[in-house]
């Protein structure tokens, strides 16, 4: 659902009467429909980053632990971010969005300032962007901890593989808990 398409059924409640009809309304719009679209570019880029990082830890770990493994594969990563971190990286996309939204503004012709305001405004949000995108890369407590699932064909002493999961916790610093 557009967020177009949410507001117009958000002003569309005004004129329903029943006041349950508002509040089921209320609940669908802003706790199921909105959520689902609600991961940024840079929660995305950055749960990319750092899965890639653990599932190279993980296979380290299984390299110097198991006398043999193959067929591994990985399930259900989730990267626990602290409020902090979230928060930086929401104020991230905040930035990306409104130069995404000036671009656009002055592409159809709907920017209403001159050239050199665009130039201007334009100029300060990409720095505020690079600003917080430096902010992100080098934030130190991003994590409260990863988690991933890892299977594996694992040769026992002996001699028969077994196909097994593993559940790894990793600290903020990318070590096995």
């Amino acid at each position: 659902m557009k967020l177009s398409e949410l507001w117009n059924l958000t002003k569309n409640m005004i004129h329903i009467k029943n006041k349950l009809a508002k509040v089921l309304l209320s609940f669908v719009l802003w706790f199921v429909a909105l959520p689902g679209g609600a991961v940024g570019f840079t929660e995305l880029q950055q749960i990319k980053k750092d899965e890639r990082i653990v599932r190279d830890k993980v296979l380290e770990w299984a390299d110097s632990v198991f006398y043999f493994h193959e067929d591994y594969r990985f399930e259900n990563f989730h990267a626990h971010y602290t409020d902090e971190f979230y928060m930086v990286m929401l104020r991230n996309d905040q930035y990306k969005k409104k130069i995404e939204d000036l671009q656009l503004a002055k592409q159809n012709k709907t920017y209403s300032g001159s050239e050199v305001q665009f130039q201007e405004e334009l100029s300060v949000l990409k720095k505020k962007y690079k600003k917080f995108q430096i902010i992100v890369d080098s934030f130190v407590s991003r994590v409260k901890y990863f988690e991933i699932i890892f299977w594996s064909n694992i040769k026992t002493k002996h001699g028969y593989p077994v196909y097994y999961a593993h559940r790894f916790k990793l600290s903020n610093d990318f070590f096995i808990m």
